[in-house]
């Protein structure tokens, strides 16, 4: 028998082995191998396998075939083959970009004494206590109950519309109940866009699913845990399992529903390796499998939104929170002087000292981390920028010594004492981030309790849980946070929320930009008064901007996401972008930026002549945009560019990328890759 064999190198197609066995070609297509690679033994899965007794060259023998390991089934082997050919990533680095460490380690398979670690493995996970769960009869609203019947009456996949605080995941755990009980062996794949939001998820999903074992899947956990989640996931024992976008690649033999939580959130999309969108996965797999899939979101991403309107997503809306609560008031106002000189209007600054007095939480949002984004010179205009990326340098105080940070690369700086270029001492920080909106607030509120909450503060999970701890237990007065803070926390306290230097978010180069900056605020907004508001007052959220009039503003204050998402899809249709469009960009990146763009110039001529060769008569169908430089153009010392080729015919745009041989020198000598659906460019 000649078998194909996938391994973890960036070729294409898998090597060819023999394997003298008994079983037959179905029954060893799915099974790990160890074949010889390079000297080395190496793990490999059989993709194909068929009888053959003549060959033109002398095969290397398959190894050993490794029973410990589960076969993997059909569905998963044809979500691996999707994923290959969809995202133009090598077989073998797509089934290995799913596999645990421990896992592809030859050793694990090598026998110590009386057994392998293998075996130990998989005695252990025999060994965890079966499921032995008991169903509590779960509260539902009458907007609940509706969603939970028409999404287990509903084939298509289902958009579940629900405004922040009105009971989303409580609608997950009915779905999951339902099913289970249906099918008592089923498997449920949850899927959180970030690892911080699993704690919060895990625990709210154990209340309501007592006794129903769950199981955490992602990059934070030991080797060896991830191995055995994703042994037991693979034999079909675990039923719930929350986790990262890339829990999507588990086999889950006895899947029935897939729900991605915060479906709207970008950090879905893999931006290394395998560039895949789990979220677009996700609806790949339900699709094939026959299982139900979910996508929840208080602002759905405008390619789901898209979807529903145009019939293959069925939308099931909550519109009110589960307490009944009003949600909070929007109130945009024009940033004063004050507000431009320190950060915070002496509107706001009042809100935040009469909120203080009614012993309520506050939260300001402001999506920049660091003192200031900028160190410049008054004087000339200088402006302190990074040696090796194209971007200027970050602002700052850390244990009150001054320090300029590259956010790309992590160089590091003196601060400038003097104008390098003018001489000036007329050197000030420009704009402000969360450490510079953290010390204000001291400042004005000596006696609060402040909390900052970023990237620089928040390190790891357990750092996040000690944060939500200190805020849910009152210990916190006031929160100063990034954009991490408004994904799916749950703060009990909370009734006025402010965004400060939002106009700047607004402003970005990227289409996406007003899409990202609306489902920003609205998520914020829906962190204020969940639970419960004294004095019968509304929850109330003020957005700092320099043009409250804006058209933007009018749709976030009155809450008007129909009227946004027309808009939106209005001015995508007109240019030709996403959802109008099927979008791939091959980026490349050199040490010089006049070889990368003569790379590209390259590159552009050898996909103009595939056109003309290979697609003479769809030439007009598919549109190359480019050379064009990346944002920033430059990280660590690399220039950063890419052609961006659009089609309306997504089978037109792949054929043509499969069919560019000649850029593979160039993605070797460049540092390039393929990124299909790229949700920057």
């Amino acid at each position: 028998m000649i078998v194909k064999v996938a391994v973890n190198l960036p070729q294409t197609e898998p090597l060819d082995y023999s394997f003298d066995t008994d079983l037959s070609t179905s029954d060893v297509v799915g099974r790990w191998v160890l074949v010889p690679l390079r000297k080395k033994l190496t793990l490999g899965l059989i993709i194909e396998a068929v009888f053959k007794i003549k060959t033109k060259y002398k095969l290397k023998k398959i190894n050993e075939l490794l029973g410990e390991l589960p076969k993997m089934d059909e569905g998963w082997l044809e979500l691996i083959q999707f994923s290959s050919n969809y995202y133009h990533k090598s077989l073998g680095q797509t089934v290995f970009s799913s596999v645990p460490r421990t896992l592809k380690n030859v050793k694990t398979y090598e026998t110590v004494g009386k057994t392998s670690k293998i075996e130990k493995l998989i005695s252990a996970i025999n060994k965890v206590k079966k499921n032995d769960y008991f169903f509590q009869n779960l509260l539902l609203n009458s907007e609940q109950k509706i969603a939970v019947t028409k999404i287990l009456d509903c084939e298509k996949p289902i958009l579940l519309h629900g405004v922040t605080g009105s009971g989303k995941t409580r609608v997950y755990a009915k779905i999951i109940q339902e099913i289970i009980k249906k099918n008592p062996d089923s498997q449920i794949l949850l899927l959180v866009p970030e690892i911080g939001l699993t704690p919060q998820i895990f625990k709210t999903m154990s209340e309501m699913l007592e006794g129903l074992t769950i199981f955490l899947f992602h990059s934070e956990q030991t080797p060896i845990s991830r191995a055995k989640i994703w042994l037991s996931s693979s034999k079909g024992d675990s039923l719930l399992i929350i986790g990262t976008r890339v829990s999507i690649f588990l086999p889950l033999p006895k899947l029935k529903l897939i729900i991605i939580d915060e479906e709207h959130d970008t950090s879905f999309k893999q931006q290394e390796g395998i560039r895949y969108s789990a979220r677009n996965l996700a609806i790949w797999r339900g699709k094939k499998v026959g299982c139900k899939t979910i996508l929840g979101s208080a602002t759905p991403s405008l390619e789901s939104w898209w979807f529903h309107k145009q019939g293959k997503h069925e939308r099931v809306r909550l519109s009110k929170q589960a307490t009944g609560r009003p949600l909070a008031k929007i109130k945009p106002i024009k940033l004063d002087i004050q507000g431009e000189r320190c950060g915070i209007s002496k509107q706001s600054e009042e809100k935040i000292k009469k909120t203080l007095l009614q012993k309520q939480q506050i939260l300001v949002y402001i999506n920049k981390k660091g003192w200031a984004p900028v160190l410049g010179c008054i004087e000339c205009g200088w402006a302190a920028d990074c040696n090796n990326c194209s971007s200027h340098m970050v602002l700052h105080k850390v244990e009150n010594k001054w320090k300029l940070i590259c956010h790309h690369c992590g160089n590091r700086k003196v601060v400038y004492k003097i104008c390098p270029d003018c001489s000036s001492p007329d050197i000030k920080p420009i704009g402000q981030g969360t450490e510079k909106i953290e010390e204000n607030l001291a400042t004005m509120f000596p006696d609060a309790k402040i909390l900052r909450m970023d990237r620089e503060k928040i390190r790891g999970r357990k750092s996040l849980e000690s944060c939500l701890d200190q805020i849910n237990k009152g210990k916190v007065d006031i929160i100063v946070g990034t954009q991490m803070i408004t994904k799916g926390h749950d703060f009990p306290n909370l009734t006025f929320v402010l965004a400060v230097d939002v106009d700047s978010q607004l402003k970005n180069t990227d289409f996406r930009a007003p899409e990202r900056l609306f489902a920003s605020l609205s998520q914020v907004a829906g962190r204020a008064g969940r639970h419960h508001v004294s004095n019968k007052n509304e929850a109330e959220f003020i957005v700092e901007t320099r043009n409250p009039g804006s058209e933007f503003f009018k749709y976030l204050q009155s809450m008007d996401e129909e009227g946004f998402y027309r808009k939106q899809l209005y001015e995508r249709k007109s240019h030709l972008l996403p959802p109008f469009t099927n979008m791939g960009a091959i980026k490349l990146s050199h040490k010089n930026e006049d070889t990368l763009f003569l790379g590209l110039e390259l590159l552009e001529r050898i996909i103009n002549k595939s056109l003309r060769e290979n697609f003479k008569s769809c030439q007009d169908k598919l549109i190359v945009n480019g050379p064009l430089p990346l944002y920033p153009l430059k990280i660590s010392n690399r220039y950063r560019g890419q052609l961006v080729l659009e089609s309306e015919n997504r089978n037109l745009l792949h054929n043509l990328i499969s069919s560019i041989e000649g850029w593979k020198p160039l993605r070797n000598k460049f540092n390039g890759f393929i990124d299909i659906d790229p949700i920057e460019i």
